[in-house]
Order: structure tokens, then sequence, then C-alpha cells
């Protein structure tokens, strides 16, 4: 009896092109115009839509227009697009009072805010407290931080390791602030920014259903081909060889990794495979984070107990990358 090895594969990676990986600005108030209170809390950027800051009143808090000097300009910390520091906003008697920032976050991910702030030397809150929400209604504390009674600092929140955060339309900031020593004064923030990273939908590059078994031409050729020039080499054995005749061994039982809803039809099976090897051509240009899925199995009479895979950059040299050791029974995934 002839010792087969059963393979169906596709090739799955996301799309890359010109969508940039690195962090992109989302949100961003430069606070320059204080014209009025609405034009001051205007968004300057706002690639999704829904950003806004609210005023929460305390006894005495109030956003003043006259948000200027201070030394915010002495480092203009964080401004974009090449920004003057012009003016800030200014929150006077903060305590008892709050800012709260929504920032939906849809289509993106691992966000980071950034923000110029400091307070006065008249006392005001010596802490800011702050917190965020993945519902846009209950508040979680993220982080305290210690404003400077003099120069601004540059402050970071970081969410990259908090998931929930990620494609959030409900995504909200607020700060708070401590009680304790004289309630006037104010705190002052500048030039606030949201970054993150564009969410990449994942794009099926390539793609063998081997569902067209009339030749052995059609079953190697591929369904989905977004770049072009794939293929699948034969390498002969002493005695491999490609049998179109690759039907049952119950891989219809999970029709594992088909796409566009494909029914399991036929399959590629390689018999006698021992001396021989299969290659496939699968550039990923224009593409990365490349992810290769298939099914697999081999026959219950023995054949190869392990495949090698192994991969080239070049075209030419290979590397070794993984020992798969197939199922004699239902195929795996």
């Amino acid at each position: 009896m002839r010792k087969t090895i059963i393979i169906i594969a596709t090739l799955f990676l996301s799309l890359s092109g010109s969508v940039n990986a690195q962090h992109t600005l989302v949100h961003y108030w430069n606070f320059n115009d204080n014209s009025s209170i609405t034009n001051l809390l205007t968004p300057n950027v706002a690639l999704v839509g829904g950003s806004s800051i609210t005023h929460i009143q305390g006894p005495n808090s109030l956003i003043d227009l006259n948000g200027t000097g201070q030394n915010f300009n002495i480092n203009n910390y964080n401004a974009r697009n090449g920004d003057p520091s012009g003016t800030h906003l200014r929150f006077n008697s903060p305590i008892g009072g709050a800012l709260e920032f929504a920032l939906p976050t849809t289509g993106f991910k691992d966000v980071v805010v950034k923000f110029a702030t400091r307070r006065s030397s008249t006392g005001a809150a010596a802490e800011q407290y702050w917190s965020y929400s993945i519902d846009g209604v209950t508040f979680i504390p993220f982080d305290t931080i210690y404003p400077n009674a003099g120069d601004p600092t540059l402050e970071t929140l970081d969410f990259d390791d908090i998931t929930a955060t990620d494609n959030n339309p409900n995504f909200k900031l607020r700060v708070e602030f401590g009680v304790g020593g004289p309630t006037t004064g104010n705190n002052r923030f500048d030039n606030f920014t949201l970054d993150g990273k564009a969410i990449v939908t994942p794009a099926l590059v390539h793609y063998w259903n081997f569902n067209d078994n009339s030749s052995l031409t059609n079953l190697l050729t591929s369904n989905i081909d977004l770049v072009g020039s794939n293929s699948i080499t034969h390498i002969p054995g002493p005695n491999s060889l490609i049998d179109l005749n690759g039907t049952g061994q119950n891989f219809n039982i999970n029709n594992y990794n088909a796409r566009n809803g494909d029914p399991s039809g036929t399959h590629l099976r390689l018999n006698s495979p021992i001396g021989g090897a299969l290659e496939f051509a699968l550039p990923t240009t224009g593409y990365k984070d490349a992810e290769v899925k298939f099914a697999t199995r081999r026959s219950s009479t023995g054949a190869a107990a392990e495949q090698y895979w192994s991969y080239s950059i070049d075209g030419v040299t290979f590397i070794p990358f993984d020992t798969i050791y197939p199922n004699a029974g239902d195929p795996t995934l």
C-alpha cells in the first residue's frame, strides 16, 4: 500500500500597505483659540468623531479663558504640526470639580495620552487623580500625577496594556483634584493628545482549497493570490507522487481553515513522500506579519512521521522553522 501525506493549506497574512504601524495622532487640543469656551475646548484634530472636554463643576471651579504665560512656551511640550505655544486650558479653583475627556478610540489600539501640565504656586490641588472609563459611565482609577508648581512638565498616560481601551467608542478620561491647602489657585493643561495605532484587518493573501482535482494544474492553482506568482512545486523523491485522488480521510469533519464558505471537497495528496518535498512560493509583497495555516494528516500505514518545515527569504536558501507530527487519524489544524 502506498504511504501518503495529505495537506490542505492556506496562507493568511495581515495587510500592511501604506498603513503606518506606528502611533497616529487621533485626538489633539492645542488650546490656542481662547476667543470662547466653545473654541477653546474644540479639538484641533479628531480622526474619530465624538471627542470633547466637559467641565464637571465643583463649588468654585471655573474654566478661565486667560490661560497665558506660566512658561508653557519654554519647551512647548507635545505641540504638534508646528503649533506655537499660544494659550492653554486654565482650570481655576479645581478642588471638587473635574474635567472629563471623551476620547473614542474606534479603529485604533495601544493608545497613549500626553499633555503638559502645572499647578499654581498659591496652592490649589497638589494631586491630579486620573481615571478612565471603558463604558463611558463607570471610572477606574489609573494614575496620580503631582503637577509642578513651577515650569510645566510633560505627562504620559499609557494604555498600551489595557486592551479594553482599544477600538472603544466609549473611552473617556477624567481628572479630579486632591484636597489640601488653599482651595484657590489653578491647574493648567496644554497640548493634550491621544495617539494610537491603526487597527489593521488581516487579509487573505494566498489560498488553496484543492477542490478542483480535474488535473494536476488545476489542483495546484490557487483560489486567491493577491500578490501574484504564488505556486506549489513538487520536488520529486524516489517514489513521491501527487495523487489526484485526494478524497475522504475525514477532512470534512471540521473542514479546518476553509474560507469563503468553501466545501471540504478534495485535498492535496502526496504519496510516498519520503525523499520528496513540496515547495510553496508565497510572495508577501505589500504585507507583513505572515501567518500560514493548513489542515494535515498522514496515512495510518506509516509514511513520514514528521514534516520538516523550513522557509526562505531569498527563494534559494532554506532555514529550518518547525517540525510537525501529523496525526494518522483525523486531520488537525
